[in-house]
């Protein structure tokens, strides 16, 4: 019954020197830190040598179905865990078994940006599966994202939010829970993140026109942040970008109709109404990160996905706290701020109806064995229950406080 309240709220769409089945040595140090924040699409393109990714719904659908504790079992030589250790950021060659499916020769690397996590810690990684002259297709997808949720003592956040904000019509990556092994080693929980690259589009508005714009760190429709957006597959102009910036530092009473013109405004403040019914500031527009857009090619207004969402249900959360430039834009623009007040209460209200506790719930039993036999998670299993619990008594009264908010 919990996991069919968890799949209702979610989606319902698996050498170089040495082999990689060389695993009989211990694995040295690396690297690990924020690594459930998004990244730069680094790979080197294989599109022309290997041709366009054949479409495979039914295999997407099974590698991000929600109700399952997926497997990913790693198989990486001695040789490479050695240039791991030398630069986690560069891909080394590794075998991989996704629930059973077996890939040779894909690409691994480590995910974060500071080396205090190491091999004995619990790493995050990002896996190409088209790296090492690898063409062979996998459930349609270039590239796998397994987060540690190191940062997370609930280790369900990012599973919990993205449901809810699934179920409350916002384009949210796809997100399940994971086990992962190394060598044979259990690293224990994780949740495996659908990357938003070339192929999020049709998966997710059905199309394969339009371009996706990836937020670095800073991105924003202003002066410095307009240069952080990065076209993810190509097609995209800069002018598009720098338009909206000039309405945000330009424009008067008309704010929102001449926004409204280049950014789907109703969009937005769906997105936006969505993060404060579960209480995330991590993501644009409250903060200036954590954002992909995505430009239709029908009128080439922007919309927003947000992205990282394991910082839910925070006590800091105020509604009309923004540090983007758009975001505080609205919140001064009194049309703006009103449909704003309007979407926010909307959204609570639709969060009440989605039950989120029992998605909650539904998360914390789907995850529970996993959680209990990971030995890496860096927090005690009585911790991991007091904050369930915490969590818990947080989304039971959060409506209410964000409405209090609202007044």
């Amino acid at each position: 019954m919990l996991l069919l309240v968890l799949s209702a709220c979610t989606h319902a769409p698996a050498t170089g020197d040495d082999s990689p089945t060389d695993s009989g040595d211990s694995i040295p140090l690396v690297t690990d830190d924020t690594a459930d924040s998004h990244e730069s699409h680094d790979s080197v393109d294989t599109s022309v040598e290997c041709g366009e990714i054949p479409p495979d719904e039914p295999g997407y659908a099974a590698l991000y179905d929600p109700t399952v504790v997926h497997t990913f079992a790693l198989t990486v030589s001695s040789s490479a865990t050695a240039s791991l250790a030398g630069d986690p950021s560069e891909y080394v060659v590794a075998d991989l078994a996704v629930d059973g499916t077996v890939m040779n020769n894909v690409g691994l690397k480590m995910r974060g940006e500071s080396s205090e996590q190491r091999w004995d810690g619990k790493p995050s990684f990002k896996i190409d599966l088209r790296a090492f002259d690898n063409c062979e297709p996998y459930a349609s997808v270039e590239h796998l994202l397994l987060n540690n949720g190191f940062d997370d003592p609930t280790q369900a956040k990012e599973m919990i939010s993205g449901s809810v904000m699934s179920t409350l019509g916002v384009v949210v990556p796809y997100t399940t829970f994971a086990t992962v092994t190394v060598n044979g080693d259990l690293f224990g929980l994780y949740t495996n993140v659908e990357a938003v690259e070339a192929g999020f589009i049709g998966h997710h508005w059905g199309t394969t026109d339009g371009v996706l714009w990836e937020g670095g760190d800073d991105a924003d429709f202003s002066g410095r942040g307009q240069d952080a957006w990065n076209d993810v597959g190509g097609g995209g102009e800069t002018a598009a970008i720098e338009a909206v910036t000039a309405v945000v530092a330009t424009s008067g009473e008309d704010f929102y109709a001449q926004a409204d013109a280049l950014v789907d405004m109703e969009q937005l403040l769906t997105e936006w109404g969505a993060l404060a019914a579960v209480g995330h500031l991590g993501a644009f527009p409250y903060a200036t990160k954590d954002i992909y857009l995505y430009q239709p090619s029908a009128d080439g207004r922007f919309e927003f996905v947000p992205w990282g969402l394991d910082e839910g249900w925070d006590p800091a959360f105020g509604w009309n706290y923004a540090e983007s430039a758009l975001g505080l834009r609205c919140v001064y623009d009194p049309t703006c701020a009103e449909a704003l007040r309007v979407h926010i209460d909307a959204a609570l209200t639709a969060s009440e109806d989605a039950d989120v506790g029992g998605v909650a719930t539904a998360a914390f039993a789907l995850s529970q064995v996993a959680m209990q036999a990971d030995p890496r998670r860096g927090t005690t299993t009585t911790e991991v229950a007091a904050a369930r619990s915490a969590l818990s008594t947080s989304i039971a009264t959060w409506p209410a406080v964000v409405r209090a908010q609202l007044q």
